[in-house]
């Protein structure tokens, strides 16, 4: 039976999801066992997440996955498959030097793998940032496709952080979707901590209002913002200093921001001045199909003191590029972009 094991930061754990294209029932070795239950009963499923804090699994530098496949299930006669397990050694790192940044694939798994696979294989990967739009949720399989996608990529052994973006809130299963990456629960909006490197995540939802015909009265991001503007505000009143920060959509940019695509003004001026006072050393974002670098500015949209990268683009030909974002040992930031050629030698310097 093929598993498809990804590992995602939220907050200071580790969020580990299992996925197989049927279901099964799961556990977890990691200093102790975990069984994925409720109330006792093994929970049968095609998807199982564990949560397991960052310094208990770095300690064991290694995982086990345990698991069995479901056949039946009845009052009075039960079976699984034989028990199964994969284990899996945690990519060592003191402080993620390299972090490939990729979004906006719209169901392009396979050249978005091959491009990252070949920065891993040139420059070497300490955690992988999928910054949103794998593309529409429109049933389970497409959220397992994901699954897939993450896990040939990094084996279970690479770290990933997941960033929503607006094309992955669509589809008859988009309100499952959260349940097979990394999220806090429900929301797409919180912090990591990675072996020095401290990151933030926002999620703005859609792109346009709720009411926007084609939602068809489903949508209720207005709320779910409001609410993250709670967030914002205790993170910037926290004095933590963050070195990333990621955002599907460039709210502070004239270059995301307009027409109809122009939202929620008041809100994003709250944000903006709340992020400001954050002040992350890199705000990465994707959305607008190409790749930009805009430093510190009071001039666009809104003023943001930091500087921000909009990391992945789409060529004419649908060539994907992806950005590497380096961290050395002395603090500084150097951004190349990359493609299926592989990582460029242009960089620049944060």
């Amino acid at each position: 039976m093929e598993i498809f094991v990804c590992v995602y930061l939220v907050k200071n754990c580790y969020r580990i999801t299992v996925a197989a294209e049927e279901p099964f029932i799961c556990s977890l070795l990691a200093g102790g066992r975990t069984d994925d239950q409720k109330g006792g009963i093994m929970n049968v499923s095609e998807i199982h997440s564990f949560t397991v804090p960052q310094r208990r699994l770095d300690a064991a530098g290694a995982y086990t996955v345990v698991f069995r496949k479901f056949i039946r299930k009845q009052a009075y006669d039960t079976l699984f498959g034989d028990e199964e397990s994969k284990r899996f050694v945690l990519r060592a790192a003191e402080k993620p030097a390299n972090i490939c940044y990729i979004a906006d694939i719209h169901g392009d798994f396979s050249q978005a793998a091959s491009i990252v696979k070949e920065v891993e294989r040139t420059a070497g990967i300490s955690a992988l940032a999928f910054g949103g739009d794998m593309g529409e949720i429109e049933n389970k399989g497409d959220a397992l496709a994901f699954c897939r996608f993450i896990s040939e990529i990094t084996k279970g052994e690479i770290p990933v952080i997941f960033c929503r973006g607006n094309h992955d809130t669509r589809g008859g299963y988009a309100q499952e979707f959260m349940r097979y990456v990394g999220a806090d629960g429900d929301k797409g909006y919180f912090v990591f901590s990675y072996r020095g490197l401290e990151g933030l995540v926002l999620d703005c939802g859609e792109d346009k209002i709720d009411d926007f015909y084609i939602y068809g009265g489903g949508n209720v991001f207005h709320k779910y913002r409001l609410k993250e503007t709670g967030f914002i505000r205790k993170v910037g009143r926290s004095g933590k200093k963050f070195d990333i920060a990621f955002c599907h959509i460039s709210f502070m940019l004239s270059r995301s921001m307009h027409d109809i695509f122009d939202i929620e003004a008041d809100l994003y001026d709250v944000w903006a001045r709340e992020l400001n006072i954050i002040n992350p050393r890199l705000m990465v974002c994707g959305h607008i199909h190409y790749t930009a670098f805009d430093p510190p500015s009071d001039r666009d949209l809104r003023k943001h003191n930091y500087p921000v990268l909009s990391g992945a683009g789409v060529a004419a030909d649908g060539g994907l590029t992806c950005s590497l974002i380096s961290f050395s040992a002395d603090g500084a930031i150097t951004i190349r972009s990359a493609d299926k050629d592989g990582v460029k030698r242009e960089a620049i310097n944060v």
